[in-house]
């Protein structure tokens, strides 16, 4: 869908949520982000899932609390025996495009997590809260020699 099927299809939305429709009428969400960008393909496909399923509306007319909510990164696409680190941006801006791995490595990241693989796929569950209001980002990639 582009930006313009977004908007047209926001504008012939007849109800607001309250009466049952699929998203309020006043308020914009953005766009979600379905890929990366990592030119030199040196990082290893994740994927991240929440432990709530919905999000509070923060919104002033419902000033609903922010939660923070337990991340779970899946990992896929290891050698066994190798090892890897993963890490966590706070920022899309600081996160690297294109590069060698120690680029990713000498990134701006919040923090990292080191590991060996003993499996084609790895399960980190991150002990750091992703705060509803907020975002992150995980890039992994092989320990740099």
């Amino acid at each position: 869908m582009s930006k313009n099927d977004l908007a047209a299809t926001r504008k012939t939305s007849q109800k607001d949520s309250d009466e049952g429709g699929c998203r309020p009428l006043d308020i914009d969400y953005g766009i979600a982000v379905t890929g990366i960008v990592d030119e030199n393909h040196v990082t290893l496909p994740v994927r991240l899932s929440v432990s709530a399923s919905n999000e509070p509306n923060t919104h002033h007319e419902y000033a609903e609390s922010l939660i923070e909510m337990d991340g779970i990164v899946k990992i896929r696409d290891l050698v066994v025996g190798e090892s890897y680190v993963l890490l966590r941006y706070s920022s899309y801006k600081h996160v690297p495009s294109n590069g060698t791995i120690n680029d990713f490595l000498s990134s701006k990241f919040d923090e990292k997590f080191e590991f060996v693989a003993n499996e084609k796929t790895y399960i980190y569950e991150d002990p750091k809260k992703i705060p509803s209001t907020g975002s992150v980002y995980y890039r992994c990639v092989p320990q740099s020699e």
